[in-house]
This record gives structure tokens, sequence and C-alpha cells, in this order.
């Protein structure tokens, strides 16, 4: 009976020798941190971030890209980091592509749990400063400082919250019955007659995305300050005459004043 159940047991045994990184916690700097360095960062690290990725920092990978989130801890086929590059849409040059092993070894982080060696402390994946810009490009030129249409300042948070004469613009959790995201869906705001006259243009679907993200998530805000790279206005652009405080100008001495 014993020599049955030791047999019984031999499968387990085997199966573990021959995959033991099923075995074997992962965790992103000991492989996949070389694997994103070696095939991603020459177009998605902190100064080039196209469609908005960086993927130098965990930081910068949890906060994810244009498109929302980009892994799904526990779940490799769900990530969109992993469909991307199992496709072969990224990395372009094909030169880069991860081979199966490379990608295996992706899918087993991913699944594992995407764990990281030191605790990532993350801000929310959408802030105020992600929607303010948005809504200074496409709104404010109506719902401003010279312009409140209806009664409306999109400017800032509180401004949002107040919202206009039909109430407030945006219900905090709840994107689908917020005003301000119904009448943009709509194709109402910026309404179409004055795409011209106030030369902006309709919220693209990515845009739309990020601020049904930011009031389903309650509208958080972050203090933090950003590096140079992500600010619009650098140190270096605060010296051009135009960012300087005025002065009064000393008068000239005149010869001769005393004629």
């Amino acid at each position: 009976m014993l020599a049955i159940l030791f047999c019984a047991t031999l499968p387990s045994f085997s199966a573990a020798a021959e995959n033991p990184a099923a075995q074997t916690p992962v965790i992103y700097e000991s492989r996949i941190q070389n694997l994103f360095e070696e095939k991603c960062l020459s177009c998605h690290n902190s100064k080039t971030r196209k469609a908005g990725l960086d993927l130098s920092s965990p930081e910068s990978i949890l906060k994810g890209s244009e498109s929302g989130r980009i892994i799904q801890a526990g779940d490799a086929d769900a990530s969109l980091l992993f469909q991307m590059i199992e496709s072969s849409e990224m990395p372009p040059d094909e030169k880069k592509h991860f081979s199966k092993e490379e990608l295996q070894q992706l899918r087993h982080w991913l699944n594992a749990g995407a764990h990281f060696r030191e605790k990532v402390k993350t801000a929310p994946a959408v802030t105020q400063h992600d929607i303010i810009p948005l809504l200074h490009l496409r709104c404010v030129a109506c719902h401003g400082g010279r312009r409140k249409e209806a009664g409306l300042d999109l400017r800032t948070k509180a401004s949002i919250i107040k919202g206009g004469k039909s109430g407030p613009a945006v219900i905090p959790g709840n994107p689908s019955d917020s005003l301000l995201l119904k009448r943009i869906h709509a194709g109402e705001m910026p309404p179409p007659r004055k795409l011209v006259s106030a030369s902006v243009k309709p919220m693209p679907d990515n845009e739309r995305e990020l601020l049904s993200q930011w009031i389903a998530l309650k509208l958080p805000e972050v203090d933090a300050p950003r590096s140079e790279e992500e600010t619009l206005v650098t140190v270096a652009d605060r010296k051009f005459w135009s960012f300087q405080p005025p002065v009064q100008p000393k008068p000239p001495k005149v010869e001769g004043q005393d004629r």
C-alpha cells in the first residue's frame, strides 16, 4: 500500500522538476527589467514616452499609458503590454521582438503577480495633472476665465464640481451620470458650430476615456511636484522676458537738462 501511495505522488515531483520556474518566485528586477531596457526603452523612456508609456521604472509601468493600465497582475493574457508584445506589435523593430523564452518569462512574471523587489507607491492612474490640461485645450475657450457659458468654469476641480446653470458638471465616482461626459459623448461639447471660431477640436476617444477614469476614481488629486521634463513651462523657459515681472525702469540721465 505504501509503495502504491509513493508511486502516485511521483508525477507531481517530476512535473516540478521539469518546470522549476513554476516554483520560483519572479520579480521584475531579476529579468524583466533587463528585457525592457534591451527592447523597449528606446521608445518608452522618461523623455520619449511614445503613447504616454514609460517603461523605465516600476512607478511608470504601473501608471500605464494613454490607453490606461498596461499590466494586469495575475493575468498575462489580460495585460495590454503582453498582448502587444505577443502579437509582435511591440517593439516595432523586428530585431527586438521577444523570443519565445523571453515571452514566457514575461508571462510568468505577470501571472505570478507582477511583483517588484520593493513595494511601489503609486499615484492614482489618472489625476488632475492629466485632466485639467485636456479641459483647457478642449473646453476652457468657452468655459473659463473670460467666458463662462452657462455659468460653467472648467479650469479647476472645485469649479468642475460646482458646475453651472444645469448643476454639477461631474458626479465623482459616477461617470455615466456626469453631465459633462454625457455632453461630450453626444457631440454637444464643444458645439460643432463653434469649433472654428473657438479654435478647438472635439475630444478624441483616448481623452474621453481618461476623463471617464478620473471621474470613476472620484477626481483624485496629487500634489507631488513634476520633473522638469513633465512641466509645460521649464525653468529655462521662465527666464524669457515675457515671464519676468514688470520693473519700473530708471530714467536715463539727460545731458544739458539744466538749459
